[in-house]
């Protein structure tokens, strides 16, 4: 006698819905798994590359107790050495030790624009000689520019539209821009303001208007 054909039964249904349901969680422990630092391995700290301090912002320390003294002195813009045994008070001296420094390096006579604006008083009125005012700013939004960063990025363009704000938020890069550019002479770069006048160190004759065109082929630098 023949034996009957056996019943297909639900194995199969049942197996492919188990897999479909078992699938992701194992895709998801596995994931989890790689995700996972081994045991024995010690996570990196927040700052551990600084020391223990923060990686946004390292902080400023000074080397010897009397730094203050010195940045009050203005010796942190006459040595590098001393800008950094004094990072801390260097970084949070006040704008006049900053001045007393700036003059005693020369800048009275090499930027007296600058030293017009931001120290005023601090150099002698025969050290700075310029036919007229340096500018100021400009914009009404320099000093949201200047607190964003845009007188380091555009050092050129905002010495001239914002020459107060760009020199109270980083004096030291806006007298570098100034040496740079200038040469060591008393006139501002030519195109950078409205008006270009000559400027000159001795001259006590009225600031005479220049076209940039002629500024370019003369050689001579204007405000």
């Amino acid at each position: 006698m023949a034996a009957a054909p056996a019943s297909p039964g639900l194995g199969v249904p049942v197996r492919v819905l188990l897999i479909a349901l078992l699938a992701p969680v194992v895709i998801y422990v596995r994931l989890k798994a790689i995700g996972t630092p081994d045991a024995d391995e010690e996570p990196v700290k927040a700052g551990a590359a600084f020391g223990g301090m923060s990686s946004n912002r390292m902080e400023l320390v000074d080397a010897d107790a009397d730094c203050w003294e010195d940045a009050a002195a203005g010796a942190c813009q006459l040595s590098s050495e001393t800008a950094a045994r004094c990072a801390k008070s260097c970084a949070e001296a006040p704008m006049q030790h900053k001045c007393v420094g700036w003059r005693l390096r020369g800048e009275c006579k090499r930027v007296p624009a600058f030293m017009q604006v931001h120290c005023a008083g601090v150099c002698a009125d025969d050290a700075v000689q310029c036919q007229r005012t340096p500018p100021g700013d400009l914009m009404p939004t320099c000093a949201q520019w200047a607190k964003a960063g845009a007188c380091k990025r555009k050092p050129k363009q905002f010495m001239g539209q914002c020459f107060a704000s760009c020199g109270r938020e980083d004096p030291e890069l806006l007298i570098d821009v100034l040496l740079r550019e200038l040469g060591n002479v008393t006139h501002f770069p030519v195109g950078l303001l409205d008006d270009t006048l000559e400027l000159g160190a001795s001259s006590v004759s009225p600031p005479v208007p220049i076209s940039s065109a002629s500024a370019h082929s003369s050689g001579t630098l204007g405000a």
